[in-house]
């Protein structure tokens, strides 16, 4: 949810100076839209439900940004849980077309944030598939009904996160689309953060400012001169680091970007973990300077890295015997030795999955 709120601020830093947008994503006086305030707003009757706070939309129905702000609230109600749904305000005149979109935002979110990898939670919302394959969202034309409806975003924001491969070129991707950028930045920013994370946005290198390749993006969710919602932010950075499933992408201290793989011939017969140690290592967590070894997960592959440096991936498989293991080790070329990185694997491999 974290990552919708950001790709809004980064929509505003896109419209006012592209050049911070490649250089940071996200510029210090970034203004919110009304839908990152609804997304504030609902995240707020979740975390804080005692206090009182004024959620009504903004505007009337039927004006472009009256759906959108409905759309952040089922982004809300995907990660928080359907108690939200309780506490959500009134929004009139829904048409068929909402609840589409109600339904695919839920679905995605949850396949997302559990796991999923982007080709399964795209075959698994069957209707999603064949709509967006129908659908003329790719049509860069003015029709109000094509250019901002909320579907179209939908695709427009999935097609951004599809074809990313980190949070940041998600953003990159998204903002290229013609409609409501804002609307489409906020959707595609909780699909990446869903599975990428958003805690850092990381530039490609001739973005880079000053050499600093790496920007801390929760900086900017915390960063809020009204105190409440520092607060607030606050507890979703809590909330999403308590409640995560595996260890994301963004979150690791690593290179994100793409590399060439080829397979090792190391021997993985050793490697036989049951599902409580299986979901240990996947879980992982942040490296530092006596733990420098560390695991994320992106698209249905386990990422192995050393201080900042990729060293291999491979996939976990379920066998008939209730136990996981490890299949498709591929790693970047660099590391010929296979008694050394057989070491390294086991060693935090086994740290991890004996944890009490």
């Amino acid at each position: 949810m974290l990552g919708a709120i950001i790709g809004d601020l980064a929509a505003w830093t896109w419209e006012h100076n592209r050049a911070s947008f490649y250089k940071q994503l996200v510029r210090d006086d970034a203004v919110l839209s009304c839908y990152g305030i609804a997304l504030y707003n609902a995240a707020q009757t979740f975390f804080l439900p005692d206090e009182d706070v004024d959620v009504t939309p903004m505007g009337f129905p039927r004006e472009r940004t009256y759906f959108g702000q409905w759309l952040m609230w089922q982004i809300d109600c995907a990660w928080y849980g359907q108690s939200l749904e309780e506490k959500m305000p009134s929004f009139h005149c829904m048409d068929k077309e909402e609840y589409y979109a109600r339904f695919f935002m839920r679905e995605l979110l949850t396949s997302l944030r559990n796991g999923a990898t982007k080709g399964a939670a795209y075959h698994s919302c069957e209707m999603f598939e064949n709509l967006s394959k129908s659908w003329q969202w790719r049509e860069e034309n003015k029709v109000d009904e094509l250019s901002s409806g909320l579907l179209t975003s939908i695709f427009r924001a999935w097609n951004a996160f599809y074809l990313g491969y980190d949070f940041t070129s998600t953003l990159h991707n998204a903002v290229k689309w013609s409609g409501d950028i804002h609307l489409i930045a906020a959707i595609a920013g909780a699909f990446a953060s869903a599975m990428y994370g958003c805690e850092f946005s990381y530039m490609k290198e001739k973005y880079a400012n000053d050499e600093m390749t790496r920007g801390d993006l929760y900086y900017h969710v915390l960063n809020r001169k009204d105190g409440c919602v520092q607060r607030l932010g606050q507890m979703m950075i809590d909330y999403d680091k308590r409640e995560r499933k595996f260890f994301k992408k963004n979150c690791a201290l690593t290179n994100v970007e793409r590399h060439q793989w080829m397979p090792s011939d190391v021997n993985l017969d050793q490697f036989v973990f049951d599902e409580e140690q299986m979901n240990r290592i996947v879980c992982a967590w942040y490296t530092d300077w006596d733990n420098r070894y560390g695991f994320y997960l992106d698209d249905g592959w386990m990422y192995f890295y050393r201080s900042q440096v990729l060293i291999c991936r491979f996939q976990f498989k379920k066998y008939e015997d209730g136990k996981y293991r490890i299949e498709h080790l591929e790693d970047t070329g660099e590391f010929h030795d296979s008694k050394e990185l057989l070491g390294w694997l086991n060693e935090n491999m086994y740290s991890l999955g004996k944890q009490a």
